[in-house]
């Protein structure tokens, strides 16, 4: 299976290099419906999550059933914790009940040659890369950079984004592009009388 499907969205765009392996993760799952682009789940089984983490530098991933289940749930809750972030959020109750697939994170401190604190894993494998992950998004929590990564807001995209804007209010993932095809429909909407 080679990696070359695999499209890593934060090469892309503007994310902060902190923030690009969750966002990476999270965009496995592409919901987008519109133009050339049709759903895709990346992700359908343990291999292509294999494939996945060797393409983004993981070695000896080897994902069990139980580790693949783990991984799409944590997949599933960056998505809901960036779906919260936007601006038609859950009430707080329902972001508090995310599940983020939680397990042991195989995971030690260390101080690099800057004598600056890093993660390193405390063996290789499935279950670190996803650590890993989950760690890079707590990490981001802390830096204050996690807050912005939002859920486009168009119903044909989903694509998790940075806000990268200094109001920190985008609602789409492109203003070019998912903006402006929101802002065409909800005008052709009001023309017609449609208020729906």
């Amino acid at each position: 299976m080679g990696t070359e499907r695999f499209e890593d969205w934060s090469a892309h765009h503007d994310v902060p290099a902190e923030l690009a392996l969750a966002l990476d993760f999270a965009n496995t799952v592409d919901h987008r419906d519109f133009g050339d682009h049709r759903p895709r789940e990346f992700l359908p089984d343990p291999a292509s999550l294999d494939a996945w983490l060797l393409h983004q530098g993981f070695s000896s991933p080897d994902t069990s059933e139980a580790d693949f289940t783990r991984a799409l749930a944590l997949r599933s809750g960056l998505r809901d914790l960036a779906e919260a972030h936007g601006p038609d959020s859950p009430p707080i109750e329902e972001a508090a009940t995310i599940e983020l697939g939680a397990f042991e994170l195989p995971l030690r401190a260390s101080v690099d040659d800057r004598a600056r604190l890093t993660l390193t894993g405390a063996h290789e494998g499935t279950r670190f890369a996803l650590a890993r992950i989950l760690a890079t998004v707590v990490l981001a929590e802390a830096g204050g950079t996690w807050s912005r990564a939002k859920m486009c807001s168009a119903p044909d995209c989903r694509v998790v984004f940075y806000d990268g804007s200094k109001a920190h209010n985008s609602r789409w993932c492109s203003s070019t592009g998912c903006g402006n095809r929101m802002k065409t429909r909800a005008y052709r909407a009001r023309r017609r009388g449609d208020t729906g």
